[in-house]
């Protein structure tokens, strides 16, 4: 049996063929709030809110279709005048009345107030949503987050918080276990209300932003593909022969370029560098991070990050300087301060070479932009700087040839320099934008 509603008018069809069987419509008291459904014994009930003579009532109208026609059935049932969205478990006869602030639950059979709980702001987004066998009470929060409330002997009591990684526009419970889905336009997600009371999701993975830049970084000697959003706090790790997602990890920091040599992935942000090591088979990924404590006062106040391909170097624009970092050694190879503010800087292909680009702008028609380019092996690096105006083309071109980057195309695959799909990525890595450069 299939029943679909339009409005007051609900439609009876036969589940294998389709065909019409029967169609009715709703007692149409005023006041009335949206109603539930439910099947029970292949006869469709539905429990409707409204408010009689000032009384908020609850009325329950179940329908038994015959060969030739549809019988129905009505009861009403007076409830405490309570404000909020309605929501009904057939199961328990209890029913959930949910403002922004405000979270009751009554006993329709006796009319008694089950549960209240209120907000000293606004929180809930109503209505609440009842599991199917009746023993939760769930409803989402602002902050796209989960309430559950549990159905005991003594009433309800909070039992789990879920803190969903995407933000979603609806939920529901399963129909056969303990599990809850969550939809949106980042992706779907099936979470487990006992796990979340353990261990918690630490960090959520916050909508793309619409002009960021996705990171991506491919092993050379394993087939491991990493991918972020630059931004972001986490990391998604995938096998690249077998195309499956191996782990998600969370660095605890805002990312601004990866790089992955081996087993091992390197993250750099603004306040540290940290390393992050693969299973052999890729299985448990242990973290095990070090700060930049040479340089860890300039880091913080980075606005352009870039990872040699080797992951041996780190170099970074902070106040105005130029600053090239041997991981390795753990020495600073470069540190020059060069006139405008910092636009870019970059490895040549193979870099032997570092390029930094600046602008110094009295006005927009005004304006002189300095190159610099430094050697990156060697233990003092000069800089051989390069002065042009905003019409010198040739003079960007030359220090800043154009680089065969990766691009998004239309949100969702990865393409390689000869336009070959390579990576799909998934729902909530995608941006907005039709094409998006990778930084490799």
């Amino acid at each position: 049996m299939i029943v679909v509603t339009n409005g007051m008018y609900f439609f009876i069809y036969d589940g294998l063929s389709g065909g019409a069987l029967h169609g009715g419509q709703l007692q149409s008291p005023n006041n009335y709030q949206p109603y539930a459904l439910w099947v029970y014994k292949e006869s469709p009930h539905f429990a409707t809110c409204y408010k009689t003579n000032g009384k908020l009532t609850i009325g329950i109208q179940g329908f038994q279709p015959t060969p030739n026609s549809l019988s129905s059935t009505f009861k009403s049932f007076p409830v405490p005048s309570i404000n909020g969205d309605f929501s009904f478990s057939p199961v328990s006869f209890h029913a959930s009345f949910v403002t922004e602030t405000e979270v009751v639950v009554v006993d329709v059979r006796g009319s008694k107030i089950l549960f209240h709980t209120k907000a000293t702001e606004p929180l809930y987004n109503p209505p609440g949503q009842f599991s199917p066998n009746g023993s939760f009470l769930a409803c989402k929060t602002w902050n796209d987050n989960i309430h559950i409330w549990r159905n005991t002997p003594t009433g309800y009591a909070p039992w789990s918080t879920l803190q969903p990684r995407l933000p979603f526009d609806g939920f529901s419970f399963s129909p056969t276990a303990i599990l809850v889905l969550t939809w949106g336009i980042y992706g779907i997600q099936v979470l487990h209300p006992e796990s979340s009371v353990s261990s918690p999701y630490p960090n959520k993975i916050k909508p793309l932003f619409r002009q960021a830049n996705h990171l991506m970084a491919c092993s050379v000697d394993g087939p491991y593909i990493v991918i972020a959003q630059k931004w972001d706090n986490a990391v998604m790790v995938l096998d690249s022969i077998l195309g499956t997602t191996i782990q998600s990890i969370h660095v605890g920091m805002k990312i601004m370029a990866i790089g992955i040599v081996g087993g091992t992935i390197l993250v750099a942000g603004r306040h540290r560098l940290t390393s992050w090591n693969l299973g052999v088979e890729g299985g448990a990924i242990v973290s095990c991070s070090h700060d930049i404590a040479p340089i860890g006062e300039y880091i913080q106040e980075a606005g352009r990050l870039v990872l040699s391909n080797d992951c041996s170097q780190v170099a970074f624009a902070s106040d105005g300087a130029v600053i090239l970092y041997n991981i390795t050694s753990q020495t600073i190879l470069v540190k020059h301060v060069l006139d405008g503010t910092i636009l870019d800087i970059q490895f040549s292909q193979d870099e032997n070479l570092l390029y930094a680009c600046s602008c110094k702008a009295l006005s927009y028609d005004d304006a002189t932009f300095y190159l610099a380019k430094f050697e990156t092996g060697g233990v003092r690096c000069l800089a051989s700087v390069t002065k042009g105006n905003r019409e010198d083309k040739e003079l960007w071109e030359r220090f800043f040839p154009p680089s065969q980057k990766y691009h998004v195309e239309s949100s969702k695959w990865v393409l390689d320099p000869s336009g070959h799909k390579c990576l799909w990525l998934p729902p909530h890595w995608r941006t907005t934008s039709g094409k998006t450069s990778i930084t490799q």
